[in-house]
């Protein structure tokens, strides 16, 4: 069964909700404050949000955005639109639909500088483009805009504390490169072959001999 409810304050206006018509459990499901915030579900009354939705249970789905009709590819996309009081779009988040293929998505993100523009797309396959659509099975992909763009950057985390891009396979080999104290090294199997140290010296290192060769001088 479900009743409304006017708390007689005039600062809200609720919804409940009961097993069956008999019953008087009735829970608060839905309100309106005089504010305009709106809250669903398990009622949250200190929440700020404009619109605040909580689930009883873990296991249910708290926000559920469905596309029109069954057949995706030629019907519309589900899609959260930010947008400014003069109606101008300035960020998306969109499923987009238009991958050929029945029950499969992409997902993109838009925002606005000047135009709205998509991106980033995570296709239905998991991988990820920032700038540019992946192809070729490409797991990711990045497209730097105009100039001198610093297309990825690797920052540690503490006091020398060296950044580093680590290849590993399936197994416990190591191979990486790894950037300590400003000089740049060339690792694998955990151990440094080739090191660039910060004033341009070049160093290869034969790990079976113990030696050191070095190749440049600054």
């Amino acid at each position: 069964a479900i009743s409304g409810w006017y708390d007689g304050t005039g600062t809200s206006l609720s919804l409940f909700t009961t097993v069956n018509y008999a019953s008087t459990g009735h829970v608060e499901r839905f309100r309106i404050r005089s504010s305009g915030e709106v809250s669903l579900g398990n009622i949250d009354n200190s929440s700020s949000s404009t619109l605040h939705i909580r689930s009883d249970t873990s296991t249910e789905t708290t926000l559920e955005l469905s596309t029109k009709g069954a057949f995706n590819g030629t019907l519309p996309s589900a899609k959260i639109s930010f947008t400014q009081q003069n109606g101008t779009e300035i960020a998306r988040i969109k499923c987009d639909t238009n991958t050929g293929a029945a029950n499969m998505a992409d997902l993109t993100f838009w925002t606005n500088f000047g135009a709205l523009e998509e991106r980033m797309r995570i296709t239905k396959t998991g991988e990820v483009g920032i700038n540019v659509t992946p192809s070729n099975g490409q797991m990711l992909a990045v497209k730097g805009r105009s100039g001198y763009d610093d297309i990825v950057q690797v920052t540690a985390v503490g006091t020398n504390m060296g950044a580093r891009i680590n290849l590993t396979n399936t197994g416990t080999g190591v191979a990486r490169i790894n950037a300590t104290n400003n000089d740049l090294a060339l690792q694998t199997g955990g151990t440094s072959r080739l090191r660039i140290t910060s004033y341009g010296d070049v160093y290869s290192v034969n790990s079976a001999y113990n030696t050191y060769d070095n190749a440049a001088t600054s």
